[in-house]
């Protein structure tokens, strides 16, 4: 339910600003921390934050 009301009440276009510019970050050598920042100020979710990380690098697989 809270996370409803958070989606409801971002700016959009804000959200997807910073959503793209984490995702395109995760391809250099930048700092992502204040991308990370950037998208939690336009109240991204941390499961739309570790989406843009599995994006480029998938789910973390242990080596057995």
């Amino acid at each position: 339910e809270r996370v409803r009301s958070v989606r409801a009440k971002r700016d959009p276009a804000a959200h997807a600003r910073a959503i793209a510019a984490l995702r395109d970050a995760t391809g250099t050598t930048a700092n992502l921390v204040p991308h990370v920042l950037a998208a939690v100020e336009a109240h991204a979710t941390v499961g739309e934050i570790l989406q843009a990380f599995e994006d480029r690098w998938g789910t973390f697989q242990s080596p057995r």
